[in-house]
This record gives structure tokens, C-alpha cells and sequence, in this order.
């Protein structure tokens, strides 16, 4: 609108690990950081913080600097509305996007999630601005809500029946979380309906539960073609009809062409109201204004009175966002096996100079780490999503350039179909469909080395993406093709120690590879430009590995018992560890990892402070490294409802209940061995609360246990949590009857 002052502004930029556009410049691409699944491993509020800061420093230094870039076949001046976070959790692992998402617990991705918001918009990791209503950038969380199957999306089976119980608990977890914490500056509208209501039509959703009742004053994105989905969601007979319902539900800005087509004639016909446009206008230029764009710094003033009109396109790739990059690729690795050496048996950390045979699909491929929505790593090369990759490392090579005055082999292991067209070296179509034609030289190899290391496990190009889910069956779970045949060829032909390493962005049915017991373990995550250095440091010792698993590996069973577009938490064998109910023992739990040290664990309750439901019981854990190796350590803090004495209480509690639930966690900086180092945490009520069938959240009398986690299988402490009187902390609207 020159007319008043208001320049055109690109709402299209994404940032779930760094900016996905092309590299802006001859020698420099944006910081490519861990995928969220990966970076959800570290259990770091810091990190996440830190991470949200660094990738929108970049894009706030080329705002400052008006650089345009492209997107799609246009060039535009850079703006500061950033898709990203993610927040719709891993609860199916054959969706598309999982990697996307940190994990599998709602309350990590709240977490995870708020962090990052604040880091991007300019908060403090204490949830405070220290600028008002001043904003570095303004976030979008995405995708309100129940988004987790990509086949059929935006269209009429892209619908799932879901209820209060399970929406208030677990699904609008850690979008609100970002509302409440965060104050997250907008957020994305699904393609999917949610009991029968198109998401970006959905008046209940957005206005009732997002703005009414979690005071959400941002503005209201649609997905790509959400808002013309609603007429395939049949809620609307024309598009005309699904533009009006978009506006009604307080959809401010269209991905889309529905309001361009339709919203002048429907307004100048009375079928919009003028007040409802205003409104959304409001909303749009009041976040404009909050990133500065008509203050008079922004316009060319020499006055800087914000930190962030300080960054400079000089932030674009530098050293100390490298240098994160690469901490947090250390920090999302999670170690779930480390026998004891033996005859036979690896034992991790290796030793320099060994002779090593990297084998399997994933162990020299740099795209593997990338993962989705990544931008360009390499300059002049194409960009984005389908960019070049020959100038990063892959698994291979930094293991062979880490391991001097050893030696180190390659082979796939597979018959890989040629490869793919964008300079990646990975192959198209499905990995590992056959054996490699010359076994014989592959278990050659094999015999000859010293370890093992095996890299197997998924790729965006191959098994999922966005727009396509892994196969809806168990077949679709498990480690695609011939992987694990692979793996029990090594076993069964060669007496030579194996490491397996497993690149994925989400849970993977690997029950062989479960059942090697004398076998380390490690889950590499896609960890981004750095995520090759990160393993190989992790793998000849330079850092102790420490993330912990985000997701929840369940036995290959389990998908042939649980359909992924069953949207219920218990359906099948249950979803995640907390409703996961199966015949079949888990392989690896949610929280599960290890270091290369030990630690010892002592807790104690520190003090209580408070009356009634607000009592704040504050628990001390001292954690002592009694190991020889500096290292990190993680705490979790779940809570388990215990069987009452009092039938009357037991009989009001919202059956079923979760075997544990977390709520919260805290990590020590590094330790040195001998070390000591005390965290410590706050429990009240309404951390043990729970969701009942009509959406409120209740804290019910009775007795909890707080179990305190740091990686193992079972509790390191456990201690007990009287709550005294049932309270209610939050309810639901009603929704509109059908």
C-alpha cells in the first residue's frame, strides 16, 4: 500500500534448522543445524534457545542489510515472519514428517518449542522480553492442530475423530506451550479436520480454544491450499464458501489463492463482514510493527536502540554458529548399547588407528543429514530442498579422516539403484532392496577389519517426505529393504565386532538389530552440516555421547496392531511410552541413552514453600560423575499415579491413565570425573495433573510417585507426592455440536 507507507512483505520464509533458502552469497550458505528430532535429544533448554537465536540472527542480518532472496520463481526483500517450529509430536512413526518434530512427548516439544521462539523473537530463555513488544522476528508454530499423516492430506480422508481427553493432554500441549511461554508471534493452520471441521475453517479451534482461551493475539497463517482444502473437507460448496469460513475463523493470511479470488466480491455482497478485514489487518501490521519494520532505526535512522539492529549479513554462516552447530549435532547423538569389551565385542569409544570397514546404505551419503526443509550447504550449487551436497562430509569420510595412522574402507553392502540426478550420491527409490551382487567382497572386507561400522536407517529422498508417509503396515515401519538382512549376513559370516549406527529422523522397527546384544548401539539423528564431524568425534571418543532417546522404539509388531490414522493415544498397542500398552517388551523407551562415564544419582527433598494446591516441593538431585570421563548428564522428572486406599478417588480419575508422564528435566554442564554438581527441581499439583474426557486439566487428590530418570531403563530414585485436594487448572470450550 505505497499509498500509506506500507511496502510489500514476504510471509514465506522457514526456519526448522536454519534457513532452507539458496546460499545468499559466493562463499557462504546459511548455518545448517540439527533437525529438530535430532536437537530434541539433548534435553538442553540452553541449546534450543541458543539454536532459535543463531538461525534468526542470520535472516535478521540480511533483513538489515536488504538482501533479497529467492523463493519459488521471485526474488523478495527478506522479512521476519519465520515458519517454524514444528510442534505436531511423533505419536505415528510412519508419518512423513516426523523429523521435523522433537519427539514424542508433548510437553519436550512445548519445551523444545517455546525455547526456539524465544531465541528467534528475542526473549530471554525465562520467558521475558526485555524490549516490550519488540520482536528480532516473529515465529510461527505450526500446525494447529492433529497433523500427522501426509497420505491423502487436505482432502476428505485428511480427518481424524479425537477427544477432549486427548486433545487437552497431549496433542495441544506444546502449541500452547509457545502461546503461554513463548508468546509466540503466529501460528499455521492444518490441512487436516479435526472432528469433522476443516482446521482453517475450524472457529472453535482457533478462536474458541486458541484466542478465547489461551489470549493467542497473533496472526493466524493457512497451509499451502488449507483454505480451498475446506470445500475437500466438504465443509464449504465452493471456494468462495471455504474463503468465508477461513475469514469467520480468524485465518489472517492465506497460502493460497482463496481470499485473492473471492474475498472483494464476498465483502462488497455482504457475505463478510468489514469488521472481521480490519481486524485481520490489525493483527498482520501489529507485528510488523513489532519487528521495527516502520520504526525509524528500520528506515534508515542511525539511532540503534535494539541489539538485534546490530546483526549484519556478516552473522550468515560465522564461526561461533558454526561452532553451535556442531555442539548441538554432539549433543543429539544418543548411545542406547555399549556392551563390556570382550573377544568378539566392540566397545565404545574406538581407538585411532584401527582398521575399519564402514558398511550399509547410510555410511557415505552426505544428504542423510540433512533431513527436511534444509536450505543450501554448498555455494553455486542448486539451491534448497533439491541442493548439492558434494561439499559436505559424509559418515565415511570424516570417519576415515579422524581415524589417522588407521585404515578405513567403504562399501554399501546393497545393490543401490543409480544415483540421483541432484548431486547427492544417494540413491533413488528404496534403499537396500537386494544384497550387493559382490557379497563375497563385502564380508571380505568385513573379515579383514578390526570393527565394523554399520550405518543403516532412513532418508527423506527415499522412505518419507513431506506429501508421503512410510507404507501404512508393519513392513512400513521396520528398517527398509534388506537392512537387517545386511546386518545378520556380518553376523552370521564374519567373526568381526560390530557398531551399529542408526541415521533417523524417528522410531524404526529394528528388532534384529535389538536382539545383538553384543553390539554398541548409537543413534545418530540428522544432524545437519556437522552431524558427520559429530559422530566421528563421538565414535573415537573426543566428546562423550549424551542425548536421550526423543521417541519410543517399539517392537515391528507394533504397527501391525496400531493403524496409523487411528488418532486415539490407546489405540492398538498405545502411543508412545505412556500409553504404550503392547504384549511385546520395548526395545528402547523414550528417555533412554548413555555416556562413556558413570554417574551416581542422589535426591533428597530440599524444602516446601506454599500453601494448599500452590505448594512448591522442591527436590535436590546431586549428581556425581564416578567415571573416568568428563560427560554431560540428563535428569528427567516423571509422574505415576498410585493406587489409592480410598476406592471413591480412584473411581473419579479419567481411566485409562498413562504409565508415567513427563514434566520436567534439567542437565548439568560438563563434568569432570569426580565432579558434583546439584539440580534442582520444583514439583506442584498441577505437574502431576491430568487431563479428564471433557478437556479440563485436574491435579486429583490422591498419592503420585516422581520418578527421577537419568537414561536407564528403570528410575534412579523415587519419591512420593501427596496432592492433597483435586483442583482444576484449565478447561476446554465446549465444541459445537454435530
Amino acid at each position: 500500500m505505497p499509498r500509506l507507507g506500507v511496502p510489500s512483505y514476504h510471509y514465506g520464509y522457514e526456519a526448522l534448522h536454519g534457513m532452507i533458502n539458496g546460499c545468499p552469497f559466493a562463499d557462504r550458505c546459511f548455518t545448517s543445524f540439527p533437525c529438530a528430532s535430532a536437537s530434541a535429544a539433548a534435553f538442553n533448554r540452553t541449546l534450543w534457545w541458543s539454536v532459535g537465536k543463531a538461525q534468526i540472527d542470520e535472516m535478521r542480518g540480511m533483513y538489515n542489510t536488504q538482501h533479497e532472496l529467492t523463493f519459488g520463481q521471485k526474488n523478495h526483500l527478506v522479512g521476519l515472519h519465520i515458519r517454524g517450529p514444528q510442534l505436531n509430536p511423533q505419536r505415528e512413526p510412519r508419518w512423513g514428517r516426523n523429523d521435523n518434530s522433537p519427539g514424542e512427548d508433548a510437553y519436550l516439544e512445548g519445551q523444545y518449542g517455546a525455547m526456539m521462539v524465544l531465541g528467534g523473537q528475542g526473549g530471554l530463555p525465562d520467558g521475558t522480553y526485555p524490549f516490550g513488544d519488540k520482536r528480532k522476528a516473529l515465529c510461527e508454530m505450526k500446525h494447529f492442530d492433529a497433523y500427522s499423516v501426509e497420505d491423502g492430506r487436505n482432502g476428505k480422508t485428511d480427518t481424524f475423530d479425537i477427544s477432549l481427553k486427548d486433545l487437552a493432554s497431549y496433542y495441544f500441549v506444546p502449541l500452547r506451550a509457545c502461546v503461554e511461554i513463548a508468546d509466540v508471534g503466529a501460528f499455521m493452520c492444518s490441512y487436516n479436520a479435526l472432528n469433522g471441521t476443516a482446521a482453517c475453517g475450524n472457529r472453535w479451534l482457533n478462536v474458541e480454544v486458541a484466542r478465547n482461551t489461551w489470549n493467542f493475539s497473533g496472526v493466524i497463517e493457512s497451509d499451502c491450499g488449507a483454505i480451498s482444502g475446506i470445500q475437500a473437507h466438504g465443509n464449504a460448496d465452493s471456494v468462495t464458501e471455504a474463503a468465508i469460513a477461513a475469514v469467520r475463523a480468524t485465518v489472517d493470511v492465506e497460502c493460497d489463492s482463496a481470499y485473492s479470488s473471492t474475498l472483494l466480491n464476498s465483502t462488497n455482497a455482504g457475505l463478510v463482514h468489514r469488521s472481521s478485514l480490519e481486524n485481520a489487518a490489525a493483527r498482520v501490521l501489529k507485528g510488523r510493527f513489532q519487528i521495527g519494520q516502520f520504526d525509524p532505526a528500520a528506515a534508515g535512522a542511525n539511532t540503534t536502540t535494539l541489539p538485534w539492529d546490530d546483526l549484519t549479513d556478516d552473522d550468515v554462516f560465522s564461526e561461533s554458529h558454526q561452532a553451535l552447530s556442531l555442539e548441538a549435532a554432539e549433543q543429539s547423538a544418543v548411545l542406547l548399547r555399549n556392551p563390556p569389551a570382550g573377544a568378539g565385542v566392540a566397545h565404545l569409544p574406538l581407538h585411532r588407528g584401527m582398521h575399519l570397514a564402514v558398511i550399509g546404505p547410510n555410511g557415505n551419503v552426505a544428504d542423510v543429514f540433512q533431513g527436511q526443509y534444509h536450505g543450501s550447504n554448498c555455494p553455486g550449487r542448486p539451491e534448497a530442498w533439491n541442493g548439492s551436497y558434494d561439499c559436505l562430509p559424509t559418515a565415511y569420510t570424516a570417519i576415515r579422516d579422524a581415524n589417522a595412522g588407521g585404515k578405513t574402507t567403504y562399501h554399501a553392502g546393497c545393490a543401490l539403484s543409480p544415483s540421483a540426478s541432484d548431486g547427492s550420491g544417494h540413491p533413488e527409490g528404496q534403499p537396500c532392496t537386494t544384497l550387493d551382487d559382490n557379497m563375497t567382497g563385502v564380508l571380505a572386507a568385513a573379515s579383514e577389519a578390526d570393527v565394523v561400522l554399520l550405518f543403516l536407517g532412513l532418508d527423506i529422498k527415499m522412505t518419507n517426505k513431506e506429501g508421503q508417509d512410510r507404507a501404512h503396515n508393519e513392513t512400513g515401519y521396520a528398517l527398509p529393504g534388506m537392512q537387517q538382512a545386511l546386518a545378520k549376513e556380518i553376523a552370521d559370516k564374519t567373526e568381526t565386532p560390530v557398531v551399529v549406527v542408526v541415521l533417523s529422523g524417528m522410531a524404526t522397527g529394528m528388532d534384529y538389530i535389538a536382539s545383538q546384544k553384543n553390539w554398541p548401539l548409537l543413534i545418530g539423528g540428522y544432524g545437519g552440516r556437522y552431524g558427520p564431524v559429530a559422530l566421528a568425534k563421538i565414535l573415537f571418543g573426543d566428546v562423550s555421547p549424551t542425548g536421550r532417546l526423543p521417541y519410543t522404539i517399539y517392537p515391528e509388531l507394533w504397527a501391525a496392531h496400531t493403524d496409523v490414522r487411528d488418532m486415539s493415544l490407546t489405540g492398538g498397542d498405545g502411543r508412545t511410552y505412556a500409553w504404550y500398552h503392547g504384549k511385546e517388551k520395548l526395545p528402547f523407551a523414550f528417555g533412554e541413552g548413555m555416556t562413556y562415564t558413570e554417574f551416581s544419582v542422589a535426591v533428597e527433598v530440599a524444602a516446601e514453600d506454599g500453601a494448599g494446591a500452590e505448594t512448591t516441593t522442591m527436590f535436590a538431585v546431586r549428581v556425581t560423575n564416578t567415571g573416568s570421563t568428563a560427560a554431560q548428564h540428563t535428569i528427567m522428572l516423571f509422574a505415576r499415579r498410585l493406587p489409592s486406599s480410598k476406592a471413591a478417588l480412584d473411581a473419579d480419575l479419567p481411566w485409562p491413565l498413562p504409565n508415567r508422564q513427563l514434566f520436567d528435566f534439567g542437565r548439568t554442564t560438563t563434568m569432570e570425573p569426580g565432579d558434583i554438581q546439584t539440580i534442582t527441581f520444583a514439583v506442584r499439583d498441577r505437574d502431576v495433573a491430568l487431563a479428564d474426557w471433557d478437556g479440563s486439566i485436574k491435579s486429583y487428590a490422591g498419592h503420585y510417585a516422581i520418578e527421577f530418570f537419568d537414561g536407564g531403563k528403570v528410575s534412579v530414585a523415587s519419591m512420593n507426592y501427596e496432592v492433597k485436594e483435586t483442583t482444576i487448572w484449565s478447561t476446554l470450550p465446549a465444541p459445537p455440536k454435530p
